[in-house]
C-alpha cells in the first residue's frame, strides 16, 4: 500500500470518528464563501450600492474569518497528533522512516483539508441564495435573487483555505520532526497540580467582578477615564479566571457532599471534571471572555441599527417631499409616479409654510442659514394624518407655539416656558418640543406650530413657500423612481426622499451588522471547537480508564452519561458567565445612554446558545466514537 492510499484510508476513518473537526472546518469555509458570494453578488450590489465600503469590510471580515480558522486548524492538528502518537510510532516499528511518516501526515492533512474544503464550498454554494435573500430581507427589501455560482468567490475560498491547510500540513510535519518515533509509544499524561479547592479562594471571583463592575462609569454625564476602564477590564478578566480556578471547583467539591447530587451526576464524572478544570482554566477563561465580547458587540450593534432605523423613519416619514410653488413640478412628479404602477400614490399633502428668520443660536436645529418654518395647527394635523402619526394637538393661544426639531437625547428637549423672540411677529411662548418634522426633515431649519388665528395674522406680511409630500407604495425598492424624480425637481426645491436617506444612513450599517452577526458566530464556533479538541484530548489520554470501566461492567449509556456530566458544567458555566457579562454591559449601556438594549439582544443570544449546544452534543458524540474506535 502506497503512502497516499494509506493517508486516504486514515482520512476516511477520521471523517467517521471525529466529526467536530470536519464540521468546524467546513462551517468556517461555508461562512467565508457566503461572505465572498455577497461581495460578488449582483443582487446585493443593486441593493447596497456602496462598492468602496463593502470592499473594505469584506477584506476585514476575511482577515477575521481566516484568523479564527488558523486557530481551529492549529488546535485540531495538535489534537490529532496527540491522539495518534501510538499509531505513528507503530509505523516506525514496522520499518517506516520518520521522513515517510511525516509525508504520510502531510498527505493526510491535505486530504482532510480538501474534504473539508469540498464539503464547505458545496454547502456554501447551496446556501448562497438563501443567505443573499436573508440579507435583503434583513434590510427590509424584497425581490427575486437568481441562483448563481460565483467563480470569484470559489477562487478566493480555495486560495485562502488551501494555503491554510498547506501551512497546517507543514506544521504537522515540523511537529513530527521534533520527536523520535520511539518516544511516541509513551503517552505523557498532563498532571496538573492537585490543590484542594478552598472556600476562601472562591470568594476571589465575586470580589474581583464587583471591583471591575464598580470601576465602570455607571452614571450619565460623567467624564470617562480610560485608565479606569482598562483597570475594570483587567479586574473582570481576573474575576473570570478566578471563577474557573477557584469558584467552580469549590462548588463541585461542595456538591460532592450532597447525596442528592449523585442521583444526577455520577461520582466519576466529578473527579474527571476536576482534573479537566485544573488543566484548562486559561482556555475556559478565554472562551468565556470571547463569548461575552461577541454577545455585547452584536447586541449593541443590533440596538444601534434599530435606533437608527427608527430615527430615519421619524425624520423621513414621506417617500418624497420638496418646497416649491411651481405647479409644473407637481405635474411632472405625478406623471413620473404614474409611470410606475408598483409605486402608486397612497397619500399626498401640501402645506404652506411661513418663513421667519431664526436668530437665537442656542435652539435645537439652528444653523447659519436656518429659517423657522411656521405652520398652522390645522395644516400640521393634515400632515400628521397623511403620514399616520397619531398625535393629540393641544389648543394654542395667540402667542403660543410648539417647536418641531428632531432630538435623540432627552436633554436636547427645550424646557417648557421658554420665550422665542421672532421680531415683527413678537414673542412666542413655546409650550412643547416635539421630534417630528411637518413633512420630511428639512435642511431649511426647524418648524413652529401656531394657532390658525395667529397664522392668519402673519400670512399677509410673512414670506411663504409651499411644501408638497407624497407617500408611495413599495418605497424601499423605489430606486429608479427616485432617480427620475430627482431629475425633474430643481435643486432649490430641496427634494428629500426616504430611499436616498435610508440608503445612505441605514443600509450599509445593516450590512455590517448582518455580517458581524456571522463573524460572531465564527468566533463562538472556533472557541467551542478549541474547547472540544482539548476535551477530546483529555478523554483520549484517559482512554484506558474508560476501557477499565467497561471491563468492570459499566454500560455504554453510563459511559455516555459520565462524559456528558463531565463536559456540561464547563460549557454551561462558561456560557452563563458570558451571558452575565453581556447583561451587565447592556445595563451599563442603558444606564449611560438612557435606552433599553436587553430586549434587542435576546435573538443573538438564542442563536449562539444553539451553537454552544450543537458543539456540546458533537463533542460527546465524538468522544463515544473515539472510545469505540480500534
Amino acid at each position: 500500500m502506497t503512502l497516499f492510499k494509506l493517508a486516504l484510508l486514515n482520512v476516511r476513518n477520521n471523517l467517521e470518528n471525529y466529526t467536530v473537526y470536519f464540521l468546524s472546518m467546513a462551517f468556517n469555509i461555508t461562512i467565508y464563501y457566503l461572505f465572498a458570494s455577497l461581495r460578488f453578488s449582483q443582487a446585493v450590489r443593486m441593493v447596497v450600492e456602496r462598492e468602496q465600503e463593502l470592499e473594505l469590510f469584506f477584506n476585514l471580515s476575511s482577515v477575521a474569518v481566516a484568523l479564527f480558522a488558523v486557530l481551529s486548524i492549529w488546535f485540531s492538528t495538535s489534537f490529532f497528533l496527540r491522539r495518534r502518537r501510538g499509531e505513528l510510532a507503530i509505523y516506525g516499528l514496522v520499518g517506516m522512516t520518520r521522513h515517510q511518516v511525516g509525508k504520510l501526515l502531510f498527505f493526510e492533512t491535505l486530504l482532510a483539508g480538501l474534504a473539508a474544503l469540498l464539503m464547505g464550498s458545496l454547502f456554501g454554494v447551496v446556501m448562497a441564495k438563501f443567505f443573499q435573500l436573508l440579507l435583503i430581507w434583513f434590510l427590509g427589501f424584497t425581490g427575486a435573487v437568481p441562483f448563481e455560482i460565483s467563480l470569484a468567490a470559489i477562487g478566493r475560498t480555495i486560495a485562502i483555505f488551501g494555503a491554510l491547510f498547506m501551512v497546517a500540513a507543514l506544521y504537522g510535519y515540523a511537529l513530527l520532526a521534533k520527536v523520535t518515533l520511539g518516544t511516541m509509544l509513551y503517552k505523557r499524561r498532563e498532571t496538573p497540580s492537585r490543590t484542594e479547592p478552598c472556600g476562601c479562594k472562591a470568594l476571589w471571583m465575586p470580589l474581583l467582578l464587583l471591583c471591575g463592575y464598580g470601576l465602570l462609569p455607571w452614571q450619565r454625564g460623567h467624564e470617562i477615564c480610560w485608565l479606569q476602564v482598562i483597570l475594570a477590564v483587567l479586574f473582570l478578566c481576573q474575576g473570570t479566571y478566578a471563577a474557573f480556578r477557584y469558584f467552580l471547583p469549590c462548588l463541585l467539591q461542595r456538591l460532592k457532599k450532597q447525596d442528592r447530587f449523585f442521583h444526577l451526576v455520577p461520582f466519576l464524572a466529578v473527579n474527571q471534571l476536576n482534573v479537566f478544570l485544573r488543566g484548562q482554566v486559561k482556555l475556559l477563561t478565554l472562551v468565556t471572555l470571547l463569548g461575552a465580547a461577541t454577545l455585547t458587540a452584536v447586541g449593541l450593534s443590533y440596538h444601534i441599527y434599530q435606533e437608527l432605523l427608527q430615527e430615519r423613519m421619524a425624520q423621513m416619514p414621506f417617500s418624497f417631499a420638496y418646497m416649491s410653488d411651481d405647479l409644473q413640478v407637481d405635474a411632472k412628479v405625478r406623471a413620473i409616479i404614474d409611470g410606475y404602477p408598483q409605486h402608486f400614490i397612497e397619500r399626498e399633502v401640501d402645506v404652506r409654510f411661513l418663513l421667519l428668520p431664526l436668530t437665537e443660536k442656542d435652539l435645537p436645529g439652528w444653523h447659519e442659514k436656518a429659517e423657522l418654518q411656521v405652520v398652522s395647527r390645522e395644516a400640521f394635523a393634515r400632515a400628521a394624518a397623511a403620514k399616520g402619526l397619531e398625535v393629540s394637538l393641544p389648543a394654542l393661544g395667540p402667542q403660543e407655539g410648539i417647536y418641531l426639531s428632531y432630538y435623540r437625547e432627552p436633554e436636547e428637549q427645550m424646557p417648557a416656558g421658554r420665550n422665542l423672540d421672532l421680531g415683527r411677529a413678537g414673542t412666542i411662548l413655546l409650550v412643547k418640543h416635539w421630534p417630528w418634522p411637518v413633512l420630511n426633515e428639512s435642511a431649511r431649519g426647524p418648524a413652529l406650530i401656531v394657532s390658525d388665528e395667529t397664522y392668519a395674522q402673519w400670512s399677509p406680511w410673512a414670506p411663504s413657500l409651499r411644501g408638497k409630500a407624497y407617500m408611495v407604495d413599495n418605497l424601499r425598492e423605489s430606486r429608479e423612481l427616485t432617480d427620475d424624480i430627482y431629475r425633474v425637481v430643481p435643486a432649490e426645491a430641496q427634494l428629500s426622499s426616504f430611499y436616498v436617506d435610508f440608503h445612505q444612513a441605514v443600509k450599509l450599517w445593516g450590512v455590517f451588522l448582518f455580517m458581524g452577526l456571522f463573524i460572531g458566530t465564527i468566533v463562538i464556533s472556533s472557541s467551542c471547537s478549541i474547547l472540544s479538541f482539548q476535551f477530546l484530548s483529555q478523554i483520549q489520554m484517559n482512554k484506558e480508564f474508560y476501557e477499565l470501566l467497561r471491563g468492570l461492567g459499566v454500560t455504554a449509556e453510563e459511559v455516555r452519561l459520565i462524559l456528558a456530566a463531565q463536559l456540561f458544567p464547563c460549557v454551561a458555566f462558561s456560557w452563563l458567565l458570558a451571558i452575565f457579562h453581556a447583561f451587565v454591559a447592556f445595563f451599563l449601556f442603558g444606564s449611560v445612554f438612557q435606552v433599553s438594549v436587553l430586549s434587542s439582544s435576546l435573538l443573538n443570544m438564542g442563536i449562539y446558545t444553539v451553537v454552544y449546544c450543537g458543539y456540546y452534543f458533537l463533542t460527546i458524540h465524538s468522544c463515544i466514537r473515539g472510545l469505540e474506535a480500534e
